[in-house]
């Protein structure tokens, strides 16, 4: 089932983690600092301590999202993705090659007139579907994020933002926000937090 992260008493919840984890808008000072940072080598932070600043392109998505169609399989990171892939396309391989061929079949399903005459045939095919798929990934060129402000957060914030792929000045705690003219709370990415937290309607640590 989908969460509906902006329900009225989701709102409620992440306006709460918004209030602890967020503290300051630091507009004026990171970009003062990270101008500085050109000509002034003890400038405390310049646009080289920006993580995440580049990021693949839309594509990417849609490459992640197919090869989680075609393998079944879920990863938080497309690294993890990629390495359970990895060991889905072992696994499947090995099950062939001992004969347990019911167990692949159900595993990596072939059409009805393939499963008893081709069904490996039908998984090499998938494979180099897959592999060419994680390829044309890799080989994506990053694209520069556009940050439209600066907060100072939390140190935990801070540390989930970077691991959503946010850009941040980490030793700083500073999130740089890539969305605008909107209340924080209702960014996609305090959603994913929130939920990830497990602190949102019905979720076992949900906020009271």
């Amino acid at each position: 089932m989908k969460t509906d992260f902006n329900s009225i008493r989701n709102q409620e919840i992440k306006g709460k983690l918004v209030d602890r984890e967020v503290f300051a808008n630091v507009n004026q000072m990171t970009e003062y600092i990270l101008n500085k940072g050109y000509e002034d080598d003890k400038a405390p932070f310049s646009w080289d301590d920006v993580e995440n600043l580049y990021t693949k392109p839309e594509r990417a998505d849609e490459i992640l999202k197919e090869l989680k169609k075609l393998t079944e399989c879920e990863g938080d990171t497309a690294e993890e993705l990629f390495d359970n892939i990895s060991d889905r396309l072992e696994q499947i391989e090995q099950d062939y090659e001992s004969g347990k061929r019911e167990k692949f079949q159900e595993t990596f399903s072939a059409p009805k007139s393939l499963v008893h005459t081709f069904p490996y045939r039908v998984f090499e095919e998938r494979k180099i579907k897959v592999e060419s798929l994680i390829e044309e990934y890799n080989n994506l060129e990053d694209e520069p994020q556009e940050i439209y402000e600066w907060w100072l957060v939390s140190s935990y914030l801070c540390e989930k933002l970077k691991a959503k792929g946010q850009p941040v000045i980490e030793e700083q705690n500073i999130w740089g926000r890539c969305t605008t003219g909107q209340a924080i709370l209702l960014d996609y990415v305090i959603g994913k937090i929130a939920q990830d937290m497990e602190i949102l309607e019905g979720q076992k640590n949900e906020w009271k």
